[in-house]
């Protein structure tokens, strides 16, 4: 991606950060892509969203899957590329560039025009496999180098393929990458316990710990079940997880001037967190035992609300579903999610209008 446009984007999420401050951002739907009453065999899934505002749509079809791509320029779907069977995909840059694991377990990262390079694997013949990719092209992922044992990577175009595993871990992933090749993921110990961790070139492991309870005695067993990953981070160090001690999920952002606080859901129930942009706006979902899930917005001055009740009010297509669950955030502020209607469930975009 061109400096001007990295530029750009800092920009747009220094502006989103200032604006997420004064007022809660009120959001339209922007793009559907749900089946129609006599298409019951279309089930297309969102795979992710770039900071072009771009889509990344898989296909699944009887012999055939295709990538698809909404470009909001011209309201149009375009064809990116048709994969073998057992391919997927799971990063999408500004670049239009794309990462995933081909159909022989080996990691790469594609281009806007379907072309595809191979990534070197950490240990030769295991298959590795990309997450995460930055706007400058920078990978994390997941790599084998022995039975079970798998380590986080980060990978760019000059120097290939570095392993940040740690010394004293079993396995390792990377999930997430910032434009700072900081690196938000898990390690896990031979306990098979995973922890929150940010990773990195340049520098040690940062464990991030658990949410804190009350109690020394609470405390220490919270401590000695916790596990915990760090699913997401932004180019200001912020990082957002998901932790599991006893039978309770709890949603985090840490920062390492604030530590570790609680995302919390609405009715105190259970959060779950997905995505995090420049802005610290996050999106999730939240749930209570016996009730359906509800799609979770957060940002630090307006704590946690229902995502789609943000969704203007006469917004024509605001009625139109009976589920919404989002899968990411841009630094357009612009929500990504698997959106159900009354004929079966699609992408849905939403965008903010203030």
């Amino acid at each position: 991606m061109s400096s001007l446009l990295s530029r750009g984007l800092a920009a747009l999420g220094l502006s989103l950060a200032l604006a997420a401050q004064a007022a809660l951002p009120t959001y339209r739907v922007d793009f559907v892509d749900l089946p129609t009453a006599d298409q019951w065999l279309k089930y297309d899934l969102p795979l992710s969203l770039n900071d072009r505002g771009e889509v990344l749509i898989l296909r699944p079809y009887w012999q055939r899957s295709t990538y698809v791509v909404w470009v909001p320029e011209t309201g149009a779907l375009h064809e990116w590329h048709s994969r073998l069977e057992g391919t997927s995909v799971h990063a999408f840059n500004a670049a239009g560039q794309v990462g995933g694991q081909l159909s022989d377990g080996a990691a790469f990262v594609g281009d806007r025009n379907g072309g595809v390079q191979r990534l070197d694997a950490l240990s030769p013949g295991r298959p590795s496999d990309v997450n995460r990719l930055n706007n400058q092209g920078v990978a994390t992922g997941a790599g084998g180098v022995a039975d079970d044992e798998w380590h986080a990577f980060i990978w760019n175009a000059d120097d290939g393929m570095t392993d940040l595993h740690p010394a004293e871990a079993l396995r390792s992933g990377g999930l997430d990458v910032n434009r700072h090749g900081r690196v938000a993921g898990y390690v896990a110990g031979a306990d098979g316990k995973r922890h929150a961790v940010v990773l990195a070139r340049d520098a040690a492991p940062q464990y991030l710990g658990c949410l804190p309870v009350s109690g020394q005695r609470q405390q220490a067993k919270v401590a000695s079940k916790c596990r915990s990953e760090a699913i997401a981070l932004n180019d200001g160090g912020q990082v957002i997880g998901n932790m599991n001690s006893f039978e309770t999920s709890r949603a985090f952002v840490w920062s390492s001037d604030q530590g570790m606080r609680e995302i919390k859901a609405t009715h105190g129930g259970r959060a779950f967190v997905i995505d995090i942009n420049n802005a610290g706006q996050v999106v999730g979902r939240q749930w209570q035992d016996g009730q359906s899930e509800q799609a979770l917005y957060w940002d630090a001055a307006h704590g946690t609300h229902e995502l789609w009740s943000l969704v203007a009010a006469d917004d024509p297509l605001r009625n139109g579903f009976t589920s919404f669950f989002p899968t990411a955030i841009n630094q357009r502020g612009q929500i990504l999610g698997h959106g159900i209607g009354p004929a079966g469930s699609g992408s849905v975009l939403l965008t903010p209008v203030r």
